[in-house]
């Protein structure tokens, strides 16, 4: 079962909803998101990270 995943750029702060089954993540990083591997904001071209399932509290900070 596919379910739809927030995932956030770290350059402009858009969201995009993906499929979990097309998401693919890089790694640790020293960012200290998650990021995901091959896929970039399509507004600015920046690293998306994985924020969590779509509709649920996010799982991040803000300063």
């Amino acid at each position: 079962m596919n379910t739809l995943m927030e995932c956030m750029c770290l350059e402009c702060g858009i969201s995009i909803f993906m499929e979990s089954s097309t998401i693919k993540l890089s790694g640790p990083s020293d960012t200290g998101y998650e990021l995901l591997r091959d896929t970039y904001c399509t507004e600015c071209g920046g690293p998306m990270f994985l924020v969590g399932k779509a509709g649920d509290e996010p799982n991040y900070k803000l300063k």
